[in-house]
């Protein structure tokens, strides 16, 4: 599987678990990002949205921490818990990331040393940071680099970052369902 769905049950990503049983998988990435391209050049619309985050890494934009609530809204509400927290230190947690690869545990350091460095109030806000950016984008860099290398060998990113990723979300996918009655109501 390629892609997957969001915990938002709406969008789609890069699943992490692409290679497993694929060799290819990075090659396909590229191919999709083309197709995905060459859907803007000609005006063709695809019919699945992609999580807010993937649009803006094809833009250039920075990620941010409201960026995961559309990604992810459970983990947005439990980090956000994090740094409400006062007192941090009796999580126990320290700047690491579990990933589930199929019944096997593996515990990816966000940043150097990261087992061994402990949250605490004072680096709370470096370990959300840290955890967000690893869970957007680090978790599956390469399957996120190869689908940029297929889109910008159709569109460059100098043309692309025109528009914001809301946007560039219509310029794919068009617009999300609506119930005519609930736009009729209400305009």
């Amino acid at each position: 599987m390629l892609f997957t769905r969001t915990n938002n049950g709406i969008s789609y990503f890069p699943d992490y678990r692409s290679a497993i049983g694929n060799e290819n998988h990075l090659d396909y990435f590229k191919f999709i990002g083309r197709m995905v391209a060459k859907g803007i050049f000609d005006g063709q619309l695809l019919e699945c949205h992609f999580a807010r985050s993937l649009y803006k890494i094809i833009l250039g934009n920075d990620l941010t921490f409201e960026d995961l609530e559309d990604f992810d809204p459970i983990l947005y509400n439990n980090l956000s818990k994090i740094l409400k927290e006062e007192n941090v230190e009796n999580l126990c947690l320290v700047f690491t990331y579990s990933k589930d690869n199929f019944d096997k545990g593996e515990d990816v350091e966000l940043i150097e040393g990261g087992s061994s460095i402990d949250v605490t109030n004072e680096n709370k806000h470096e370990y959300v940071q840290k955890y967000v950016y690893y869970v957007m984008y680090g978790i599956v860099r390469r399957q996120i680099d190869f689908f940029l290398k297929g889109f910008y060998e159709v569109i460059s990113k100098d043309l692309i970052s025109i528009f914001t990723y809301k946007e560039l979300e219509i310029l794919i996918a068009g617009l999300h369902n609506f119930e005519v009655a609930d736009l009729k109501a209400n305009t």
